[in-house]
């Protein structure tokens, strides 16, 4: 697999009606704030790669017309963009915080009747490295309600797509649940989230090996404070107390 979905906790702002769609991802579910992370680049050789096909179904009992909105975008300001953002039936090769799409359509929007989903090919995918290599790319995007002249009338949820060189494998997630130990994500603002089945101690490393950091865990679900933690790259190594060792790269930013 070439992506991890992994629950980010982004602040919610501006919702104006409750949540009536679903969004699958690579036929998956993406649940309101989730982050979607690739750590490969789409390429013009192979452009499944860091390729997410969306599908957005009303699972409300009304009729809704909606479009995409490019919220924010992080690390990505160059004049080409470098990504493609497809949504039935139309697609941007560029775009900014604020774009929304489909712009096309005379109802302003996609109309979905209830239990009815989006349909072609809708989906975002990314080939750029980020104007700082060594950070990641994001894109929040929202589904969003659209009146007839496809004016923003309301944000149904919304999830963010990043592209993360350094992002864990599904592999080393594996890797850290056999040890017991389960993280809400590697991407972290001031704190990480752990799930661990037994007591451990986590240390982090920076790129070229030095200590950062030590930290207990207890059994249970904790938050660990990395606020004092420089924006960078880190190795969290994990230890149980029946020594199982395991880690992770880590993304403070």
């Amino acid at each position: 697999m070439k992506k991890i979905i992994l629950i980010a906790g982004l602040l919610l702002c501006g919702l104006t009606q409750a949540q009536t769609v679903t969004v699958t991802g690579n036929g998956e579910t993406i649940a309101n704030n989730d982050t979607v992370t690739f750590n490969q680049l789409s390429t013009a050789e192979d452009s499944s790669l860091g390729n997410l096909d969306l599908v957005v179904t009303n699972t409300s009992t009304e009729n809704i017309t909606m479009r995409m909105k490019a919220v924010a975008i992080t690390n990505n300001d160059t004049p080409n963009n470098n990504l493609q953002f497809c949504v039935q039936p139309q697609c941007f090769n560029i775009i900014s915080e604020g774009t929304t799409i489909p712009t096309n359509l005379p109802d302003g929007g996609i109309l979905l009747a209830p239990g009815a989903s989006t349909e072609g090919d809708n989906h975002f995918r990314n080939s750029y490295a980020g104007d700082d290599d060594s950070m990641p790319v994001s894109y929040v995007i929202a589904v969003i309600t659209v009146d007839g002249d496809g004016n923003e009338t309301g944000e149904l949820m919304r999830f963010t797509y990043v592209y993360d060189s350094t992002a864990a494998s599904v592999t080393d997630f594996e890797s850290l649940k056999n040890a017991g130990i389960t993280l809400n994500s590697t991407i972290i603002k001031d704190n990480m989230q752990v799930d661990a089945l037994q007591n451990a101690t986590v240390a982090f490393y920076n790129t070229s090996g030095q200590l950062i950091k030590n930290a207990a865990i207890t059994s249970g679900t904790q938050l660990i404070d990395l606020s004092s933690l420089a924006t960078a790259v880190y190795i969290a190594r994990f230890t149980t107390e029946d020594n199982k060792t395991s880690q992770i790269r880590v993304v403070k930013q």
